[in-house]
């Protein structure tokens, strides 16, 4: 049992200090609606953390998008200076709600939804931990058309509200309560 509880507070310690709270592995996905293929691109960086120093593999860096019917290849971000910590998409309907490429929890308020063309969008958001800020990116699913919808200040969280076609970046804590509402 006392083993049990020394690898349970470890694994929280890597965790706890690892700086942003989500985990973004990889992306390795056709997209039904267009074809395109997604793929992340990946850097090794170290970072520490307050008691333990680390290497963190499998950062994401970017993510490469390649069409097959032309066999043209091309990168969402100019440089792999990212740290992508989400990257969503629609990808089709299905009875009554949208079906995403979705990693995380950022999808809310799917159901009852009629349908309706698939948007040609993705959404992307990266994380600096210098700034502890998270920035939220959107372009056409094939790369064009980058454009910066958000900076977050550490504490916020953000949704897509597919109901009423919304970003919304809330903050709730320290007995505070506020909400930006981007259009998506």
């Amino acid at each position: 049992m006392k083993s049990r509880v020394i690898v349970l507070l470890f694994l929280s310690s890597l965790f706890l200090f690892a700086g942003y709270d989500g985990f973004f592995a990889s992306v390795d996905i056709y997209d039904s609606d267009t074809g395109l293929y997604y793929k992340s691109i990946q850097k090794n960086e170290k970072k520490s953390g307050l008691i333990f120093s680390k290497s963190a593999t499998n950062l994401v860096c970017n993510i490469n998008i390649y069409n097959p019917k032309n066999k043209t290849s091309t990168t969402i971000f100019r440089r792999n200076d990212q740290q992508i910590v989400a990257f969503l998409f629609e990808m089709g309907y299905e009875k009554d709600h949208i079906v995403f490429f979705d990693r995380a929890d950022h999808i809310k308020n799917n159901k009852n939804i009629k349908k309706s063309a698939i948007k040609n969008r993705l959404i992307i958001a990266t994380y600096d931990s210098n700034t502890q800020k998270t920035t939220l990116y959107s372009c056409k699913k094939d790369g064009k058309d980058l454009k910066k919808i958000a900076t977050l200040k550490s504490g916020y969280s953000w949704h897509i509200d597919v109901k009423n076609s919304k970003i919304r970046a809330i903050y709730a804590k320290e007995g505070e309560f506020k909400m930006e509402v981007y259009d998506w």
